[in-house]
């Protein structure tokens, strides 16, 4: 059932929501609060999209829920979950800074703080007080402590190894997000759908295999995977590995999409 007042969705990348939204991927339908996965709408003919929450669906989501409730009734309110979230994704990059070797706390820290961004929203809907402030200081604090993590992680690394690659990959990641952002933003003002420039569409089981390449092409827009990819790439201490495959996602994906609206503006003009 769709509520009447603004609230917090489960967390996803920017990326991820504007492709659903434009049609890169398929649309879903609207969550109950207490369902660990979104209920997708697909036709016969496209594969099924994959779940908002993919891993921690299975574990995280219920434990969210579960502390959600058990604060309902208490004197704390969304901001402060969200605000103690901060401060453990800062307390990650810390740990990082000071201290390279210590990558499995870190991953600890960050992992709290996923969970915290979990649970603030499902507190906002149980005590009937979200807003747009709030979802708009959450999702600002959840990029603060992406970016900031993933600085540390150069740092970490880059004085690990006594070399300069992973501030290169760090620098590489953010100007690929910005560049991809910043595109889906414009395309999105102008009202430009992605699916316009994609071509006309297979049919039948060749548009099934289209589809299956087009979701795990976008696979690492989905949040949570990311999620468990840096908590994975902290635990084992693979920190440069990491940000050369984040980094390659976000250029990949804006430099595809630069080909796609070429191609489709240089047919549209013949």
């Amino acid at each position: 059932m769709r509520t009447s007042v603004l609230v917090k969705e489960p967390r996803e990348d920017c990326a991820h929501a504007a492709a659903r939204a434009s049609g890169e991927l398929h649309n879903v339908a609207s969550i109950d609060a207490h369902a660990p996965f979104r209920q997708t709408a697909v036709t016969s003919t496209a594969a099924k999209p994959l779940p908002r929450h993919p891993i921690s669906g299975w574990y995280a989501e219920r434990l969210a829920q579960w502390i959600a409730e058990a604060l309902r009734a208490t004197v704390l309110r969304p901001w402060h979950v969200t605000l103690f979230g901060s401060v453990c994704g800062t307390a990650a990059m810390a740990s990082l800074m000071g201290s390279p070797q210590s990558s499995a706390v870190a991953a600890a820290w960050v992992w709290i703080a996923w969970l915290c961004d979990r649970v603030d929203g499902r507190l906002a809907r149980l005590q009937g007080n979200a807003s747009r402030v709030g979802a708009w200081i959450d999702g600002n604090l959840d990029e603060f402590v992406d970016l900031g993590v993933h600085a540390a992680m150069a740092f970490a690394a880059a004085t690990a190894t006594e070399s300069s690659l992973p501030w290169f990959l760090f620098a590489a990641l953010v100007l690929g997000k910005y560049l991809l952002m910043h595109g889906l933003m414009l395309d999105r003002e102008q009202g430009i759908p992605l699916s316009s420039t994609s071509g006309p569409r297979a049919p039948g089981q060749a548009f099934q295999r289209v589809s299956r390449w087009r979701a795990a092409y976008h696979l690492p827009g989905n949040a949570d995977i990311r999620l468990h990819l840096l908590v994975a790439a902290l635990l084992t201490g693979w920190l440069t590995l990491e940000l050369a495959l984040v980094a390659a996602y976000y250029n990949i994906r804006w430099l595809v999409r630069l080909v796609r609206m070429v191609r489709g503006a240089a047919g549209a003009s013949r």
